[in-house]
């Protein structure tokens, strides 16, 4: 699974190559995680 920082559908198709992986999960556990991200919804940490 991966989060994304922008929503594709909101996006132009120019803009889809600036859209960056935020978090990427395998298997349940983190593999990726972008260390400016910015929590905009719910976080607990």
């Amino acid at each position: 699974m991966v989060i994304w920082d922008k929503d594709f559908y909101s996006v132009s198709e120019n803009q889809t190559k600036d859209v960056k992986a935020v978090m990427t999960f395998v298997g349940g556990k983190t593999v990726y995680e972008r260390k400016t991200f910015k929590c905009l919804i719910v976080c607990s940490n």
